[in-house]
């Protein structure tokens, strides 16, 4: 049986950042002096489709700080010691490891190869930026790019309506999937395996890059989730509503979903608990 423990209680910002060190002197001015270079952001996921999909292309962005008037050539070379994923896992368009003249930025076109990734899970590919073209500097905080690969699938939301094999911390029940009133709106009964009978509101995600669950709002600021008249074994505390987590996660593939949630009280929250659920 559960135990339950309650708990009382852009490019103008890369720029900002690189240059906002009382002790850097130098000036990096947008048409001379010297130039600072590096990733724009640090890590992003990209999907990959069978070949009845679209694409996903991924633009990995490489930013400076100056603007020349001619094409300057960007170098990436992949950190084996840290990258899983193989060649043939993913393609990039070297066409597009250039910075344009009058651009600050450019954008490397990354694709996932749908067939040669893993059924589950996600493979990394990370890559160290080697130098831009007549820069100056390397900012040493942004020389690293991480890729998250992996297979997607269109977000159909009556896909994951239907019975789940729910497993808690090994505590196995069933969950029944129906629809909301919202497009991707999901009803789900018997979270926490307390009353089958409740209803919990979830949302899928519309990013398939990021397949996240969000929800209509927590307690106590809306009592839209409503779970039951109380916890077992903790009665004293009267009603109980389910509060989302916002790690709380699906797979458009699998058609499994993987929810992170605290029950709720007046006096508090319980500890966190994820359940892994399976479509039958």
């Amino acid at each position: 049986m559960k135990k339950y423990f309650l708990k009382i209680a852009t490019l103008l910002v890369f720029v900002t950042a690189l240059t906002s060190c009382e002790d850097d002197k130098v000036i990096y001015n947008v048409d001379n002096g010297q130039s600072l270079v590096g990733f724009n952001t640090f890590s992003a996921n990209v999907p990959a489709f069978d070949s009845t999909e679209p694409e996903y292309v991924y633009e990995l962005e490489v930013g400076t700080t100056n603007k020349v008037n001619y094409d300057r050539k960007v170098v990436l070379a992949v950190n084996n010691e840290l990258t899983n994923a193989t060649p043939g896992q993913y393609s990039i368009d070297e066409s597009t490891s250039v910075i344009r003249a009058g651009e600050f930025t450019t954008k490397l076109r990354i694709i996932g190869n749908y067939d040669a990734l893993p059924v589950t899970g996600r493979v990394q590919l990370v890559f160290d930026l080697v130098s831009v073209q007549d820069s100056d500097v390397v900012n040493n905080q942004n020389t690293r790019f991480t890729v998250y690969l992996f297979r997607a699938c269109p977000i159909v939301r009556d896909e994951f309506l239907g019975t789940y094999n729910a497993d808690e911390a090994g505590d196995l029940y069933q969950v029944v999937a129906t629809a909301g009133e919202a497009p991707n709106e999901i009803l789900l009964s018997n979270i926490s395996n307390i009353d089958p009978n409740s209803v919990t509101h979830v949302f899928l995600g519309s990013d398939v890059a990021n397949p996240f669950l969000t929800f209509p709002g927590n307690y106590p600021n809306t009592e839209i989730n409503y779970l039951a008249p109380a916890v077992p074994g903790n009665e004293q505390y009267g009603k109980v509503y389910v509060n989302g987590v916002a790690t709380s996660r699906f797979d458009s593939c699998l058609k499994t979903i993987t929810l992170t949630y605290n029950l709720a009280v007046s006096a508090g929250t319980f500890a966190a608990s994820t359940i892994v659920m399976t479509k039958q």
